[in-house]
């Protein structure tokens, strides 16, 4: 038997009829539920879909015609297979079955073949009955849809019609105004062939150039335009022809009939014919010759004052009403450190400290008798871009209509004269006081002669008197230290008469070095760095020994709890650059004599103050204030210098320079001149240094030798520049700068990053000073500032030549 498909529900109250029938059902290949009444055969249907029903004809309660009625007349369609199950044999039973709406019927009891037979078909048939509905369903939706778009179709044959006729309408009225556009226009318009022939031009075009439309047709665009100018267009007048480019605008030359040239505005672009193929080309032209001189002459007012603008010596920025900047001139260039391309738009007030920052804003909230337009110049602190402060002068002007209104400001670093103009100042207040100690000390001299003298004759007349001759002798003692005290007074005002001769000052320092262990205590080392090789300086020995003795002493002051005084001696040049900012010196060689200590430092405060007669820091009694000052007028005196260097908490270096006697001097210069006779191999160079000045000389020095240069204010800026530029190739460094970082603790960290890397440090404070207190760095160089700026190239060089 052939495995039917289907889902059949078994109505009948008979469980052993409805068993064996489900039971031969399923094996026949269907599946089956079965139930025992007509309203469980009801709510089994709401709950699921059959293909068909098997329904017992007598059943208590709802017997199978009323379940049949029911299913018929409310819940489910007539396509559900219904074949009632007898067992009457009449045919008024039949008859009723199939007029309430049964497909078939079967009598009991059931012939298997016969029902499966009748079941396949009312399966088959309600399955084919599906199937033709779907199919019946598909073509009236195709037949909808066909329908529709058949409307759909028709509207818009319709509309297009409609459009059409419109836009035949809209295009002669579209061609009559262009036509009158085209002939009407202010402007040139010429309709041109690829051979860049005219085919129509209008009334402005003949006007502009002086040419008649007959005369024009027997013209090109080529033959008015001037050469030049046509071979720049050509190549892009033949890819317009081409179609590879579809419009162009290009500003010419062209000329007129009975005029000199003309430059006009040139804009072209490609007309397409129906196919898309390149067709005409449609040229707008527009006179700009006017426009062009005028740009012309705007263009070279602007080149003239820009020039005027770079040549200027101070820096001159020009803002807008809301302060950001429009012009930032050469002079602006160097002075801050940025390029105008950094600095346009930017506000003006990042270039001065925030308690400047009045002077930018908007411009339109100053009055005109603004006392900031009125008061002329005034000191002001800009900002460079490395972060460095300085003094500068500052003139401010307004430019521009009241209602678009700009501000100039010119700028002048006056750093450098501040400085001279404090050094003057201090050197003028220095010999002021100089002077007026020389006057008292000689008219103080002059009484003590007397009272000396006296004092003399006395003691000769009270030989018999010991206790009269006792307080006499007291007398005279205290007499003589006035004396003394007055020949100090000279030394500093430069009036004591000196006995200046050629001395080794290296003899002097060695032969001081004993008496200076004894005098300043056994809690204080003193140790001495002297050449062998003899340095013959000019001075008075005496008074060097008296200067040396007492700024030991101040050392041993300065270090209460017991330190180290190191005392060196070298050979040094004081240039020409050095000699600028210390008018007191006169360049050429000397020898230098250093002492140096490891106290608490000087306090920049006082450190201009320290050579004035009696200024002091010590506690009443325990000084004169005439220590530092005598010793200060002796080195003036003697044709050397005297300079200090303090950093507080490291200590303090003071450096006498002797003048160089005439014989070494000339030696020394023979050897300086081999010396920078000495090629020089320029490099990367690094230069951390944290005054602006020094580090300017050292970077202009060594840029202008060829060397390339980067530098930095601080160890930490001099790490990370070293650690970002694999090029560098030495560093030269201060050794005590800001930021918390020495220079010795930055360089061992770039020998961490790279080991071999050539290091030269510079510092105010003497070589052997330094290695005391550890504060040099191994397999390091090291010169004293001062140091001659000319020498420092070769110096480098020198530097590298060893570490290679």
């Amino acid at each position: 038997m052939d495995a039917q498909t289907g889902h059949i529900l078994v109505v009948d109250d008979n469980p052993d009829n409805t068993d064996l029938l489900v039971k031969r059902l399923k094996r026949r290949g269907y599946t089956a539920d079965y139930v025992a009444s007509g309203p469980e055969a009801i709510e089994k249907l709401d709950q699921a879909a059959y293909d068909a029903v098997l329904l017992d004809y007598m059943m208590p309660g709802m017997d199978g015609m009323e379940t049949l009625q029911y299913i018929r007349q409310t819940r489910h369609p007539n396509q559900m297979p219904v074949i009632m199950v007898t067992a009457k044999n009449d045919t008024q039973s039949i008859v009723q079955s199939l007029q309430a709406g049964a497909n078939d019927y079967i009598h009991k009891p059931i012939e298997f073949q016969i029902l499966f037979a009748r079941l396949a078909n009312q399966v088959a048939l309600k399955k084919a009955e599906e199937r033709l509905e779907h199919i019946n369903e598909e073509l009236e939706e195709q037949v909808r849809k066909r329908t529709s778009a058949l409307m759909a179709t028709n509207e818009s044959l319709l509309a297009e019609k409609i459009r059409r006729n419109e836009a035949e309408l809209l295009m002669r009225e579209s061609q009559h105004q262009f036509r009158e556009a085209f002939l009407k226009a202010g402007h040139g318009i010429a309709l041109l062939n690829f051979d860049s022939s005219f085919k129509l031009v209008n009334t402005a075009f003949c006007r502009m150039l002086g040419y008649d439309e007959t005369s024009l047709s027997h013209l090109t665009i080529k033959d008015l335009t001037h050469n030049d100018d046509w071979q720049d267009e050509a190549p892009q007048f033949t890819s317009l022809a081409k179609g590879r480019i579809s419009n162009y605008e290009v500003k010419k030359r062209m000329y007129p009939s009975e005029r000199e040239e003309i430059f006009v505005r040139e804009n072209i672009s490609l007309i397409l014919d129906q196919h898309g193929k390149p067709r005409h080309a449609v040229a707008q032209f527009i006179d700009v010759t006017e426009t062009h001189k005028a740009r012309e002459t705007i263009e070279e007012k602007q080149a003239y004052l820009q020039a005027i603008l770079n040549s200027a010596a101070d820096a001159i920025i020009a803002t807008d009403g809301d302060g950001l900047i429009l012009t930032f001139n050469q002079a602006a260039e160097i002075l801050f450190g940025f390029q105008e391309k950094e600095m346009l738009n930017r506000d003006i007030t990042g270039l001065l400290r925030e308690n400047q920052t009045d002077l930018g804003g908007n411009v339109h909230t100053i009055p005109q008798d603004s006392c900031l337009l009125s008061r002329g110049a005034r000191d002001v602190t800009g900002l460079k871009k490395t972060g460095e402060h300085f003094t500068a002068s500052l003139s401010v002007g307004q430019f521009g209509s009241q209602d678009k209104r700009g501000m100039i400001y010119v700028i002048r670093d006056i750093s450098e004269r501040m400085d001279l103009e404090h050094k003057l100042r201090h050197a003028a207040k220095m010999e002021a006081v100089g002077r007026l100690t020389g006057g008292v000390a000689h008219d103080f001299n002059n009484l003590l002669t007397v009272i000396i003298g006296n004092l003399q004759l006395l003691e000769r007349s009270l030989v018999e008197n010991e206790k009269a001759q006792d307080r006499v002798g007291k007398i005279m003692k205290a007499a003589k230290s006035g004396a003394e005290l007055t020949r100090r007074l000279l030394t500093f005002s430069r009036q004591q008469v000196l006995e200046t001769t050629p001395h080794d000052v290296n003899e002097v320092v060695r032969d001081l070095e004993q008496l200076l262990g004894r005098t300043v205590g056994a809690d204080i080392t003193v140790s001495s760095a002297v050449s062998e090789t003899p340095f013959i300086g000019i001075t008075d020995k005496n008074q060097l020994e008296s200067a040396l003795l007492n700024l030991c002493v101040n050392a041993r002051d300065a270090m209460p709890d017991g330190g180290r005084i190191t005392v060196e001696t070298k050979q040094v040049r004081l240039d020409e650059s050095y000699a600028s900012n210390h008018t007191e010196v006169t360049p050429g060689e000397y020898y230098e004599i250093a002492v140096s200590d490891t106290g608490n430092g000087i306090p920049p405060d006082i450190v201009d103050k320290i050579f004035e007669p009696f200024f002091t820091t010590k506690a009443s009694g325990q000084g004169t204030g005439l220590g530092l000052s005598t010793v200060f007028g002796f080195m003036k005196q003697s044709g050397g210098h005297l300079a200090v260097y303090s950093e507080l908490g490291f200590g303090t270096t003071f450096k006498l320079y002797v003048p160089m006697a005439p014989d070494a001097a000339a030696y020394i210069a023979e050897q300086a001149k081999m010396w920078q006779e000495m090629p020089v191999r320029p490099a990367t160079i690094l230069v951390v240094e944290d005054d602006p000045d020094v580090r300017e000389v050292a970077v202009t020095v060594l840029r202008e030798s060829g060397f390339i240069v980067r530098e930095a204010r601080t160890g930490p800026d001099g790490l990370r520049i070293f650690s970002e530029d694999p090029t560098i190739e030495a560093v030269f460094s201060d050794v005590v700068m800001p930021g918390g970082m020495l220079g010795p603790e930055m360089g061992a960290k770039m020998r961490d990053i790279r080991p071999d890397i050539p290091i030269m440090f510079a510092s105010g404070y003497a070589e052997k000073a330094l290695e005391d207190k550890g504060g040099l760095l191994s397999k390091s160089r090291f010169i004293s500032k001062p140091y001659n700026a000319t020498e420092l190239p070769h110096i480098l060089t020198s530097l590298l030549e060893t570490h290679q």
